[in-house]
């Protein structure tokens, strides 16, 4: 069985109009760590894009304003098509009705302009968990752990005796999967179990999977893990 891609490695599909907009998106998926980028102009453009190249894009950014083809009619034909390729929608500020229509389409969520690299992870992070999509570590440290609550994340660390720091990150193993997370193996404390039991949930505690990984005595530990939790050996 191959082992799944993370974010990284997948292959977007960039839907906008105008060229600079376009290509700051481009940009900031770059600052992602995405390489794999193609560009369209139109919805129409990328309809033909990717009914020339089934399969060849897994991850499709659409904005909605677009002559031709907006990026509603165009995510419309698209799952009529049966294609179900994971799609957010890039949405002007202030229009509350985009964001049902965006839903009502079939898109995977949505982003409103403008938006920073940050809150650019944040989204796709969301998408990739929600699809089963594994995320790095990295990935994982780079989102607020707040954030996913509503899939089930949950992030916290804990100082081990040696001084080395343990940082912990649960989820349904239905949506991270073990094969696409570099992960030691570490018996947790009993504290963790607690803490991922006060956090709101939309699962069992039976489908939890932790991944845990070293950080090492005097390196900081990265912002999204920043919540400590306390064993026996460090209370």
């Amino acid at each position: 069985m191959p082992i799944p891609r993370t974010m990284r490695d997948l292959s977007f599909l960039v839907v906008e109009d105008f060229d600079t907009m376009r290509r700051i998106e481009c940009n900031l998926l770059k600052e992602c760590g995405i390489k794999k980028i193609d560009e369209a102009r139109d919805g129409s453009e990328a309809l033909e894009m990717v009914k020339n190249n089934p399969g060849k894009h897994d991850f499709i950014m659409t904005d909605t304003d677009m002559p031709t083809m907006n990026g509603f009619e165009f995510l419309q034909q698209l799952r009529k098509s049966g294609n179900t390729t994971p799609t957010m929608m890039v949405l002007a500020p202030g229009r509350t009705y985009d964001v049902r229509l965006s839903q009502q389409v079939g898109a995977d969520g949505h982003i409103v302009k403008p938006f920073t690299q940050a809150d650019l992870q944040e989204r796709l992070s969301h998408i990739c968990l929600r699809r089963g999509i594994p995320l790095s570590i990295g990935e994982l440290s780079q989102a607020p752990a707040q954030k996913f609550n509503a899939t089930n994340m949950h992030f916290a660390h804990y100082v081990k005796p040696d001084g080395s720091t343990i940082c912990v990150a649960a989820a349904p193993a239905s949506l991270v999967s073990a094969a696409g997370i570099q992960t030691i193996s570490e018996k947790l404390p009993r504290a963790f179990e607690q803490f991922t039991y006060k956090q709101p949930r939309t699962g069992i505690i039976e489908d939890m999977y932790a991944a845990t990984f070293r950080v090492p005595a005097g390196q900081a530990v990265p912002a999204a893990f920043g919540h400590r939790i306390k064993t026996p050996q460090n209370s």
